[in-house]
């Protein structure tokens, strides 16, 4: 309790008493202790069966957002791929196009280092 506050109340029924007659027994005593009206409470009556429902609604949207995230992580993973596979044929061409000029080995190696520090250095 706060002060002179209920914040919360756990009621177990009679397995042979009807669920609903008990939520509006409990409705009509707590409306009438709050001096409001059943049609405008100013609390709420939860069962075990909303919880489960809200729980299983959930879990629902977080399995759903799940696959969506599944999803696209593929698509951009495949495009990735592709996109990696055509950079790594242009990279071929041009260490090709870089030996034939005369280019040496640690020529070419120096050229993609600095463009990966550079784009490193761009990219952060």
């Amino acid at each position: 309790m706060a002060g002179d506050r209920v914040r919360l109340i756990y009621v177990k029924i009679d397995p042979q008493a009807s669920l609903n007659d008990t939520i509006l027994q409990i409705k009509l005593l707590l409306a009438r202790r709050h001096n409001v009206t059943v049609d405008e409470p100013d609390f709420t009556v939860t069962t075990q069966q909303d919880l489960i429902t809200t729980q299983e609604s959930t879990t629902a949207a977080f399995r759903d957002l799940l696959a969506w995230v599944a999803a696209v992580s593929l698509i951009v993973g495949a495009s990735h791929y592709e996109h990696h596979d055509g950079q790594r044929d242009r990279a071929y061409r041009e260490i090709g196009i870089r030996q034939s000029v005369g280019a040496s080995p640690n020529d070419i190696r120096m050229q993609f280092l600095t463009e990966a520090l550079l784009l490193s250095l761009v990219g952060g």
